[in-house]
């Protein structure tokens, strides 16, 4: 019977004991510098790893030693994540599916399960080319038990949409050892947005390239529509160059990205990726650092919803925040959810807050936990299922405890 894909970390960077369950959508809050990131990175390292088992696979002579290849390409990935200042005591896994496991300790050996050797082993003394490599994916696939493609969009985005014009120039004449030195995650979102940004010289084309009869044209409006509203405007890439178009009592005019709000420039491209994704139609899992940067809390709110339009059936969704707005989103999404199942007519909330049944969280499918103290903790209330209301807001409840005892001061005349 097939496992939940489970994540063990002891002692890598800041998380000292870490054990989780994979969900379709996860929430990891708490303090900066707390260990969210590493969890999501791991999980992008585990998650992607039959890419790279792929790519080792793929080689245009027959090679006997193709673990070799493999360990150096786990290897090389995971340095170029966490970096070399790894503890002696770091110990990392991942099960995928019952028998298909990954492991790696502090000297960052790759140790993988029986299962996964006996696949590797049907390949030996076999010369595989590009053109094998859809149908060896495939298999990965199934291995792995994982069709997902993994994208990962990095906090400080903004940087990135401010070196947009020169960005591809400056990326793709690094050298090896250049390119080392950037973060990988932000390496791999780079090269997708740069890949994907030529697709939007003309929206319209686009929807009509990739929309099939799947896609519920309603959806689709809802889509647009909650990207507009977060954007207050439409982007636009225009003979090599990023703008948004906005709209005023003038007309329309075109703004270069890097003359954008900060808030804009953050949260573009997470709007951008999961419309394509969700144009593409290919089962993916987002894993977003920090959504909220730079947003009007009520924008915060829209973005929250917005990443719930990307959960379809085949979807899943991992962020990291510290935003009390973005979890009382999510949290108020699972009890509407809850109420629905419990036989409460919500219709016309719904509609007040432009929201589909899609949305709407399932317990099954949500997890959350504070990251803090190098562990992590489940950040669900046993009783009603929702989202912990110290956790949601703490800093709200001391700064208003403090004006609290400030009024009762002075009410009571004490000086």
């Amino acid at each position: 019977m097939r496992k939940i894909p489970h994540l063990s970390i002891k002692n890598l960077g800041p998380i000292k004991d870490c054990e989780l369950d994979l969900s379709k959508m996860m929430v990891l809050g708490g303090p900066q510098a707390s260990g969210k990131s590493t969890i999501a990175k791991a999980i992008f390292f585990f998650r992607t790893v039959k890419e790279d088992f792929v790519d080792a696979l793929i080689r245009p002579y027959v090679d006997p030693v193709i673990q070799s290849e493999i360990q150096y390409r786990l290897h090389h990935k995971f340095m170029q994540l966490f970096g070399d200042n790894i503890d002696k005591n770091t110990f990392i896994s991942f099960e995928y599916n019952g028998g298909v496991q990954i492991e790696m300790c502090s000297n960052q050996y790759v140790q993988i399960s029986e299962k996964i050797k006996d696949w590797t082993g049907k390949f030996f003394g076999t010369q595989l080319t590009f053109k094998d490599r859809e149908r060896i994916y495939q298999d990965a696939i199934k291995l792995f038990y994982d069709e997902k493609e993994i994208v990962y969009i990095p906090a400080g985005r903004s940087m990135l949409s401010i070196l947009s014009e020169s960005l591809s120039h400056i990326f793709f004449n690094f050298d090896d050892e250049q390119k080392n030195l950037i973060d990988y995650c932000t390496t791999d979102y780079i090269d997708r947005v740069t890949k994907i940004k030529p697709l939007f010289k003309s929206p319209e084309k686009l929807i009509s390239r990739r929309t099939n009869s799947e896609i519920n044209p309603e959806f689709l409006s809802l889509v647009r529509e909650k990207m507009w509203r977060i954007l207050q405007g439409e982007y636009k890439y225009l003979n090599g160059e990023e703008f948004l178009q906005l709209f005023d009592n003038a007309g329309k005019k075109n703004i270069k990205i890097k003359f954008a709000s900060s808030g804009q420039q953050e949260v573009l491209w997470i709007l951008n990726l999961i419309y394509y994704y969700l144009l593409k139609q290919k089962p993916t899992c987002f894993i977003i650092e920090e959504p909220e940067a730079h947003l009007y809390p009520n924008s915060q709110k829209e973005i929250a919803e917005y990443i719930t339009l990307a959960l379809s059936e085949k979807n899943e969704c991992i962020i990291t925040t510290h935003s009390p707005y973005i979890l009382g989103t999510l949290s108020n999404l699972l009890d509407a959810q809850r109420m629905k199942e419990s036989g409460y007519d919500i219709s016309h909330l719904m509609e007040k807050e432009n929201l589909t049944s899609s949305q709407l969280l399932k317990r099954s499918d949500f997890s959350a936990y504070f990251v803090d103290g190098g562990e992590l903790h489940d950040a669900i209330d046993s009783e009603n299922g929702l989202i912990r209301n110290e956790l949601i807001d703490g800093a709200s409840d001391k700064i208003n405890g403090f004006a609290d005892e400030l009024m009762y001061l002075e009410r009571e005349g004490k000086k």
